[in-house]
């Protein structure tokens, strides 16, 4: 993915802000009604004005270029300023537009002129938020002040409304620039935290506020006009502000600056630098003494390094100089000055407004050194978020890149005159690593306004990344500063992101520069950390859709093109196949577009010709190459089966009688008979029909949820072009609850309708590991407590599929041993608590293994007599000496007696039981490991649960005759000792 120019927000009405500024005509009527012909004034007034019409529309759509701009880096105020007129809007929401969306606009929430002298405009400005210190909101901006600059050298700060909160004059001077610098996190370990100061530069003076001193006097301030605005005052006290006022010497004129902080000189630069200033006798300091660093930009030479050693100057005390409030109340202004000046009164407030407060004189401050150019004029310059580089704008139209530690120039572009430039740092995202610090790319921003381009560049030696044709008349402004009054703990709570860099175009429209960090990087990194991005955002696209649309597929089938290394290609098709949402047939399109591109490459799927070369895939390439094979004969797998629960839903199901039941289980009809009236007086004894486990009515299941069951491995030999593995197994991590849908997906239609025989086709293309698919069968078949004996016919041909499928040398052993896949279906049967459908699945398993052994034995050129008459075979041989059936016949007789157990226990006498408690279930396994006496154990327990008393226990059951004769009060007795006895005929052993 590449750089982005994308809409931050917009102004509302740009053109009422374009109006206001320029079309303000300083010709009004005047209030008497003079008559221009009489004067005979009315060719120069009209010939002035058509001037003063005809530049203002010779200004054109770069009005804005003309215009003082400060944005918030919160991007929530923004002020227009043109000669002393100026416009603060705030983002805020307009419920009256009909747009659908909820976006936020700037609209103007104050306009009028700030010049309080004649003939004074605004020359410099900034929007500084201040940081919230309420629990609730820290870490988000409280309030944002308006720091303005005039010609008349006073500095002026004001609230979002336009409310003045002091005003103070510095020098008698233009003010030239104005700068902030806030706190932030150190980029790199090791290196001191800066303070925050605000920086005022004039033509030979420098001012530095302190940030602290300057947060907690707006915060008076501001409390102070709230106040005063309650109570129908207009006098503020404002506190004294600490600053240092420093005489630049050593350039002719200085256009622009930056301030670098603190930095600490290496001992090497120490000694070099006193070296050079005091000669070969000078003494070094043991500590390098702290500086505080500030670049110039102008003439002679042209770029200053000046260095204010900490200590060299004394902060001064302030007299702030405020004014009297407006007939309108939107400024206040102090009444008294000075520290000493505090409960002063109105009246000599209003004395003291045409004084001009005292100008303390500046402390000298020499050029260290700089870089030389008779010629050339430096004409602005700008500070990296890191503090290591500088980009500085030439009267030759060159942009030159400085390293600010090394005083050096590193870099020159050529053909860009007028040229705005700013920073854009990027940090990488997706690392993994929490404890090794986020690496971060730097970008230099350079907008040329007579080429109507912008472009991005890597530093310091990187290549343009990225071009973008914009509109002439522009304004790029590069925000250097965030949130005045944080610290080295609330700036970790900062969820508000800066806005670093943003385009302000003449349509009302700011549009912000998102550049992705795989741009900084080179080569195969390059490729990676780009491919990374194109994954992460796709990502986001999957996460913010919830239903598949063309857009989407759009998106994805775009990054998946431009996605180039496999291993990240790879991780996408895992985030596309868990994407619930998205149907198999699309999921089955991107896999055969993967595998076709990658197939003709592959010299196992598509061999070369003879004397052909062909480039042959990697190892990742390979692998992503099996993984997509096996993901695509999955999801094969899974519209099969989704079809064929489609049709057997709207399928009758097939009636079956004992004949029925016989042919297909390949048991004598007199077994039949026993089992089913086994089966229908288990259920009619348990008669306790809201407790039976039945079947899910539904068997849908996404096709993210299928492939979610299985895991893929994949190894591949390096030295020989083979697959020595290929498996899909299912996860062991999965659930209980969802392995029992997945063998409801697959298996409910086949067992409860006449799809058994369709499905067994279908798994042998499968590529579900056999004992698996037998272990999903049984889990599902076991989940019933009970047995409808009609659908046992079809577990007996879904079992005889599934083992079919398996290496008969598996299946078949010797008489003397047993079978490892039978002995797993037995186990899985002795541990159910549901002894009914275990009885029928050791039944269904006996008759498979029985008919495959007969397989086995009878001869291949056997004719269709003989096959006729296997079933006469099959009844002589079925008392085989073998292990496997004897193991088969004694665990049906044990599940027999843990039936008649299991249905005694599901007697449920009238009335409440005399105790609560679990249920009581019993297994072939629970009762073999209780030992002797276990069975007494369980009966007794139950009958204690129950209430039972013990003259039931010792009468006998009544027959019907009997219970005829007996008076009502016997009754309950009488059926529950019925149901008594008829278990006793149910057991055998």
């Amino acid at each position: 993915m590449s750089c982005q120019l994308n809409v931050q927000t917009s102004f509302r009405d740009i053109e009422g802000v374009r109006k206001f500024l320029f079309l303000k005509s300083s010709f009004e009527e005047d209030d008497a009604d003079w008559k221009n012909d009489d004067w005979e004034w009315k060719d120069d007034v009209t010939e002035n004005d058509g001037n003063k019409e005809n530049d203002v529309k010779g200004l054109g759509e770069t009005w804005l270029q003309e215009c003082v701009i400060a944005l918030s880096p919160t991007n929530d105020v923004i002020a227009v300023a043109y000669e002393d007129r100026i416009v603060i809007l705030e983002q805020k929401y307009d419920p009256s537009e009909n747009s659908g969306e909820l976006e936020t606009k700037f609209n103007t929430v104050w306009q009028g002129s700030l010049a309080q002298e004649n003939g004074e405009e605004i020359t410099a400005l900034a929007c500084i938020p201040l940081a919230s210190q309420k629990k609730s909101t820290q870490g988000g901006p409280d309030w944002t002040c308006l720091v303005a600059g005039f010609t008349s050298g006073y500095i002026r700060i004001y609230t979002e409304n336009g409310t003045l909160l002091l005003s103070q004059l510095f020098h008698e001077e233009v003010v030239s620039q104005i700068k902030c610098r806030t706190y932030q996190l150190p980029h790199f370990p090791g290196l001191p935290e800066q303070p925050e100061d605000l920086s005022i530069l004039y033509s030979k003076a420098l001012v530095t506020i302190d940030g602290f001193s300057l947060y907690q006097s707006l915060r008076v301030c501001r409390n102070q006009v709230a106040r005063a605005t309650a109570s129908g005052s207009d006098v503020i006290q404002p506190p004294p502000l600490a600053y240092k006022k420093w005489g630049l010497q050593g350039q002719e004129f200085i256009k622009d600056h930056i301030s670098c902080g603190v930095v600490t000189p290496n001992p090497f630069d120490q000694m070099q630098t006193a070296s050079m200033l005091g000669g070969y006798k000078a003494k070094v300091k043991a500590t390098p003494p702290a500086s505080n660093l500030y670049l110039t930009a102008g003439s002679g030479p042209y770029t200053g390094f000046y260095y204010a050693i900490e200590g060299s100057g004394q902060p001064i005390l302030t007299d702030v100089a405020l004014a009297v409030a407006s007939k309108l109340k939107s400024a206040l202004f102090n009444a008294a000055s000075g520290w000493l000046g505090f409960g002063g009164s109105a009246k000599k407030a209003a004395e003291q407004k045409d004084k001009k407060p005292k100008i303390e004189p500046a402390t000298a401050l020499g050029i260290r050194f700089g870089i030389p150019d008779r010629r050339r004029i430096g004409e602005s310059i700008v500070l990296s978020p890191t503090n290591t580089l500088a980009a500085t704008t030439d009267s030759f139209g060159r942009v030159l890149l400085i390293d600010v530690a090394k005083g050096i120039t590193v870099r020159m572009w050529k053909g860009y005159r007028d040229a705005q430039l700013g920073f854009v740092d990027v940090k990488e995202d997706g690392r993994g690593s929490k404890q090794s610090a986020d690496r971060a790319a730097l970008f230099l921003i350079i907008y040329a306004p007579r080429r109507g381009i912008l472009e991005v560049w890597a530093t310091q030696q990187g290549a343009r990344v990225a071009a973008f044709n914009v509109h002439k008349g522009c304004q790029l402004v590069c925000l250097s500063h965030g949130m005045m009054g944080l610290n080295s703990g609330t700036a970790k709570s900062v969820k508000t992101p800066n806005l670093q860099c943003c385009l302000i175009e003449p349509d009302g429209n700011i549009r912000a520069i998102e550049i992705p960090f795989h741009l900084a990087l080179s080569d195969k990194n390059s490729r990676r950390a780009r491919d990374m991005h194109l994954l992460k955002t796709m990502k986001t696209h999957l996460k913010e859709n919830h239903q598949q649309t063309d857009g989407l597929c759009a998106d994805i089938s775009s990054a998946m093109t431009d996605i180039k290394q496999a291993g990240v290609k790879q991780q996408a098709i895992e985030r596309i196949l868990s994407t619930r949402y998205l149907s198999a047939k699309y999921m089955q399109s991107v896999l055969n577009e993967l595998i076709a591109q990658f197939e003709p490459q592959d010299p196992l799927s598509a061999p070369s010709a003879e004397g052909e070369e062909t480039e042959s895939l990697d190892i990742e390439s390979r692998m992503l190459l099996q993984y997509c094979k096996l993901q695509e004969q999955l999801l094969q797998t899974y519209i099969a089966i989704d079809t064929l629960n489609t049709e057997c839903a709207s399928t009758p199901r097939p009636k079956v009688n004992e004949q029925i039941f016989s042919q297909d289980m390949c048991i004598s009809e007199s077994e039949v008979t026993y089992l089913i009236k086994k089966f229908d007086k288990y259920n009619i004894i348990s008669d306790q029909p809201e407790r039976k486990v039945q079947f899910s009515e539904t068997t849908e299941l996404s096709a993210a949820d299928f492939l979610g069951c299985f895991s893929c491995q994949l190894h591949i030999s390096a030295q020989e072009d083979i697959t020595t593995a290929r498996n899909v197994n299912l996860k062991k991590s999965l659930s209980e609850e969802k392995r029992l849908k997945l063998a409801t997906f697959i298996f409910r239609s086949s067992i409860q309708g006449s799809a058994a025989t369709e499905l067994g086709v279908l798994l042998q293309f499968c590529e579900i590991p056999e004992d698996q698919l037998m272990d999903l069968v049984l889990e599902l078949w076991l989940s019933e407590d009970a047995v409808d004996w009609t659908t046992l016919p079809n577990l007996y041909n879904l079992m005889h599929s599934i083992t079919q499928l398996k290496d008969i040398s598996d299946i078949n052993v010797d008489h003397n041993k047993q079978s490892p896949w039978w002995q797993n279906v037995r186990d899985k049967c002795c541990a159910s608590f549901n002894p009914s459908a275990a009885l029928g699945a050791v039944i269904t398993g006996r008759s498979v293994a029985t008919s495959l052994q007969a397989s086995q034995l009878l001869p291949e050129n056997q004719n269709e007599e003989k096959q006729e008459s296997s079933m006469d075979v099959l009844e002589a041989d079925w008392e085989s000496l073998t292990m496997d059936m004897t193991h088969w016949n004694i665990l049906v007789k044990q599940l027999e007696d843990v039936l008649a157990i299991s249905a005694l226990l599901k007697l449920q006498p009238k009335g409440e039981p005399k105790t609560k408690g679990e249920r009581i279930s019993v297994s072939v396994n629970k009762l073999l490991e209780g030992g002797r006496g276990v069975m007494a154990e369980v009966v007794a327990k139950w009958i204690a649960q129950k209430g039972i008393l013990p003259i039931m226990l010792c009468q006998k059951s009544h027959n019907a005759s009997e219970e005829e004769m007996e008076t009502d009060e016997h009754d309950e007795e009488s059926e529950f000792l019925g149901k008594e006895g008829g278990i006793n005929n149910i057991i055998h052993h």
